[in-house]
């Protein structure tokens, strides 16, 4: 199960990148209900869980605004992202305001990139194009 998720995230959800729509917690079942749709407007796909993280790679920051500085970071007006040296399947996040950085936290995941966007952007949303 994913967790940190917030309406508006992306997951997986059978092999098709998908928007987390609803989220609810079933108190008999124990459990937490998440809703997804391929595009907004389309009817919702109730999942059981049935959802995947998707992968971050540096195509993926691409689609999401950033643009390449050089081989290890991307930035946009307001935030910049660094892939880790020793292993780039994980990245940090910056502002350029206060340089304050996620050190610590790793984001390895499209929806921790939009959630630690959102929190550092002041409930910003972060665009991605996929």
């Amino acid at each position: 199960m994913i967790k940190e998720l917030r309406v508006g995230n992306y997951v997986a959800y059978k092999g098709k990148p998908s928007l987390v729509c609803a989220l609810d917690y079933d108190p008999k079942l124990r459990k937490e209900n998440i809703s997804v749709v391929y595009k907004w407007g389309e009817p919702p796909y109730k999942t059981n869980g049935d959802i995947q993280p998707i992968l971050l790679t540096e195509k993926l920051v691409l689609q999401c605004g950033f643009n390449q500085l050089d081989d290890y970071t991307n930035d946009n007006d307001e935030k910049e992202i660094t892939q880790d040296w020793d292993d780039q399947t994980v990245y940090y996040i910056t502002t350029h305001a206060n340089e304050y950085t996620v050190s610590g936290h790793r984001i390895e995941y499209l929806h921790q990139l939009q959630n630690a966007y959102f929190c550092l952007s002041g409930g910003k949303e972060l665009e991605v194009n996929l």
